[in-house]
């Protein structure tokens, strides 16, 4: 094996380690993240319940439109809250009614033709007769008076809001809602309460849980810390540098260097070329050309805006 040959192993095997190291940590770091996030849900599942027992009070239960909304410990009807309470009560007051009416339109009218028709069979009297015509016509018309009233009523306040008549049903249904949540109130109360402070336990328990999680976050920084591999196989080349002569050492130093030297080139033969585009159009510009100014705002998403910035104070 050649000396330039040993070089290039040294370095495969280094950056193989470098390669491996990285990934080991990208490992380690997932596993750490997906530890975090089974914490977080741990969470989550114990508080849940305690949650869901305490919004049960306060969550709506029924309503009629916007006049009026029960909710787990209140009612608000008419813009007015009412806490619940086992006294609490709710009637609807109704008045007025639907009836039907015949209703009669039109009458005798005189008619032109008809008279003419009339003349000319039985004379003046025909005229007289024929020229009346009765357009009386008659329907049924629907009279609808009804009004309805939501009316509630606790030692702790009262309210009332108008009801459309066609929601009598739903109306009725709230009412009767609104009665037994308020006679129901206090034991859902104690209910929840205890549901809530027994949910406690489990939510210091999840909170405490933090073994997985822990465990993670010590294999996490052991990982990134070992790099032992990566030193050792740094020493091995270096050793190897100082052990051949110099000249192998620049030359192969020449050798990985001239990639950047070609991408270096390349780079500065695009800035001329732009720059000489540019100054071509530069006597456009002064000439008001449109292409000007797009040709400075390439040169400036290139990211060569020294250069732009002399072209601009040369215009």
């Amino acid at each position: 094996m050649t000396d330039n040959e040993r070089l290039e192993e040294a370095r495969k095997i280094l950056k193989a380690a470098k390669k491996k190291h990285t990934a080991d940590v990208n490992q380690a770091k997932a596993g750490y993240q997906n530890a975090c996030r089974d914490y977080e849900h741990g969470i989550d599942a114990a508080t849940a319940p305690k949650n869901n027992a305490e919004n049960e009070m306060t969550r709506q239960v029924n309503s009629i439109g916007p006049s009026a909304t029960l909710f787990g410990d209140h009612v608000e009807c008419g813009g007015v809250s009412i806490p619940l309470s086992a006294d609490i009560t709710a009637h609807l007051e109704s008045s007025g009614g639907v009836y039907s009416r015949e209703v009669t339109t039109g009458g005798i009218r005189v008619s032109p033709v008809g008279a003419i028709v009339g003349h000319m069979v039985a004379g003046d009297l025909g005229m007289f007769v024929g020229g009346l015509r009765n357009d009386k016509s008659t329907h049924t018309e629907s009279i609808d008076t009804r009004q309805m009233r939501l009316v509630i009523n606790s030692s702790k306040g009262g309210a009332s809001v108008d009801i459309a008549p066609d929601s009598a049903m739903k109306a009725f249904a709230f009412a009767k809602d609104v009665m037994s949540y308020g006679q129901s109130y206090e034991e859902r109360k104690v209910s929840c309460q205890k549901r809530s402070e027994a949910c406690d336990p489990k939510i210091k328990a999840a909170i405490e849980d933090k073994g997985a999680m822990l465990e993670a976050k010590a294999n996490l920084d052991a990982v990134t810390q070992d790099v032992a591999d990566v030193d050792v196989a740094d020493k091995n080349l270096h050793m190897l540098m100082d052990s051949l002569p110099a000249d192998v050492v620049e030359a192969d130093r020449r050798k990985r260097r001239l990639p950047y030297r070609i991408a270096r080139g390349v780079l500065i033969a695009l800035m001329v070329f732009f720059a000489s585009s540019v100054l071509g159009f530069l006597q456009m510009g002064r000439n008001g050309d449109a292409m000007f100014p797009v040709c400075l705002m390439v040169m400036d998403g290139l990211g060569i805006r020294a250069l732009s910035t002399s072209i601009k104070h040369l215009q």
